[in-house]
């Protein structure tokens, strides 16, 4: 069996999404406001309430394949340290509210 690792969104893709890079569907990324708990994809912990956020399609995957789905993540709407990748589970994947798709 092969090793999970987890890995963050590329800290170069997450600049260029909060300058207003196009999502996967060419759409620029919708800011909000969090309600709070929103996992952001880059430092992969949660977005506070009442912090900035961006929404938009993200599809990790080079090529399209079976598995590689293109879905909606969020990111901090200002500039956060990427986590770093790692074979440990992050923390804020410890609630049972997340499914994890490789």
């Amino acid at each position: 069996m092969t090793d999970l690792v987890f890995i963050a969104m590329p800290a170069n893709e997450a600049e260029a999404f909060r300058a207003g890079a196009a999502d996967a569907y060419g759409n620029p990324p919708e800011r909000s406001v969090s309600p709070g708990g929103m996992p952001c994809r880059h430092c992969l912990s949660q977005i506070g309430e009442g912090e900035g956020m961006l929404i938009l399609a993200y599809r990790p995957f080079p090529s399209l394949q079976p598995y590689a789905e293109t879905g909606p993540v969020f990111l901090h709407a200002e500039a956060c340290e990427r986590y770093p990748q790692t074979e440990t589970l992050p923390p804020m994947l410890n609630s049972p509210d997340y499914i994890v798709r490789g």
